[in-house]
């Protein structure tokens, strides 16, 4: 008896793969991403258009995050289940093997074009080693940031704010004060709707 699988089954297990990282979820990544290019180049004497360094660190981060967004819903099965939602690792469609190889391959394509992009800085490192540890930390237990009043909301300001806005900076320059002062209104900016979907929640 063949065990092979179906090319239905092959593309059914493809899209399920694309939409454990959610997606559109990612459009306000690649938002900030522009931003903050657009803003290093706005700090020189030349106005900002798509290079292939910007391309390279922007697709090596999606990889990043996505990862973290697949990470999040595989500690978040007991929590999905009980408010039906993000289905398909709490309703069993995907098993939590699938799962993890798929974190295992977003990690490895992350490194891959992030080495392949060349000239590689220790403020690009820094930011990507950043925004992976806070990934980690957001979902993952035992600091699992999400579940403390405060600390999430610090923690998505700071992830899409300022570090994805670094990425977008990076392509274009080296970090300074500057970068860091051009960040902080996208702090709050980010950091603000978490406010409305979690600790209304907690008030019941």
């Amino acid at each position: 008896m063949s065990h092979a699988r179906s090319p239905a089954k092959r593309l059914r297990s493809l899209w399920d793969a694309v939409a454990l990282t959610r997606p559109m979820l990612l459009i306000p990544v690649w938002t900030v991403h522009v931003l903050g290019a657009a803003h290093a180049s706005e700090a020189g004497s030349t106005a900002w258009a798509p290079e292939p360094r910007f391309i390279a660190l922007s697709l090596a981060h999606t990889f990043l995050m996505a990862a973290a967004y697949v990470l999040n819903q595989l500690n978040d099965v007991e929590t999905d289940a009980a408010n039906r939602k993000l289905f398909l690792i709490a309703g069993g469609y995907v098993s939590r093997r699938f799962v993890k190889l798929e974190i295992a391959v977003l990690l490895g394509l992350s490194a891959a074009v992030l080495l392949a992009s060349g000239g590689l800085s220790m403020h690009i490192v820094a930011v990507f080693a950043a925004s992976a540890a806070l990934g980690a930390m957001y979902s993952a237990p035992p600091v699992r940031l999400k579940a403390r009043p405060g600390f999430d909301v610090a923690a998505n300001g700071i992830g899409y704010g300022c570090l994805a806005f670094a990425v977008g900076w990076l392509s274009v320059r080296p970090l300074t004060m500057l970068a860091v002062r051009a960040s902080a209104t996208f702090v709050l900016f980010f950091g603000a709707p978490f406010l409305f979907p979690t600790h209304p929640q907690r008030l019941r």
